[in-house]
């Protein structure tokens, strides 16, 4: 992994989150791209390079939500560092499971969320936004071979593997 690479590709996914139509984010059709790029370097590049990919994309995704500052980059850091564990087990090019993983990673940390929201009594009806968190779902999945495939071609994350089995 270069560190340039990897810089402009975290860049990339930032401007690519904030620069996503909002009609479509309104209705929540929006792909996380700070979550798959700590996927992809979760998958391309191991538990260690997902879990700081994702730390720092939760880092500078921050002051940009109105979360707690460092829950993003806790649920990033160990969503890369699962898909770092679970490229043993998974191809981690094929894009059937890219997508779902991605599903998956993005379904969890937002019902996650929802679930803080509920605990600290907002005024913001969580059960009301379960269809937009089932939309972002199924935006980041679709998206998720696309960025991943890009992310492969440019060698950000890319190690070589040593014959280890694979499932898919």
């Amino acid at each position: 992994m270069t560190r340039v690479k990897a810089a402009a590709a975290l860049l990339g996914s930032l401007a690519a989150s904030l620069a996503w139509p909002g009609g479509l984010a309104e209705r929540g059709l929006r792909p996380d791209f700070l979550l798959l790029f700590s996927l992809g370097a979760g998958l391309l590049g191991g538990a260690r390079a997902g879990f700081a990919g994702g730390v720092l994309a939760g880092i500078l995704a921050a002051p940009l939500t109105l979360e707690p500052f460092g829950l993003d980059a806790a649920l990033l850091g160990a969503c890369g560092l699962l898909s770092g564990e679970l490229r043993h087990f998974f191809s981690a090019v094929h894009p059937g499971v890219q997508g779902t993983l991605a599903g998956i990673l993005f379904l969890g940390t937002s019902l996650l969320r929802l679930l803080l929201l509920e605990i600290s009594g907002a005024p913001v009806a969580s059960l009301g936004l379960l269809p937009a968190v089932l939309a972002g779902t199924a935006a980041t999945a679709a998206a998720a071979p696309v960025v991943l495939l890009l992310l492969d071609a440019l060698s950000v994350f890319r190690t070589p593997e040593r014959g280890r089995p694979v499932l898919v």
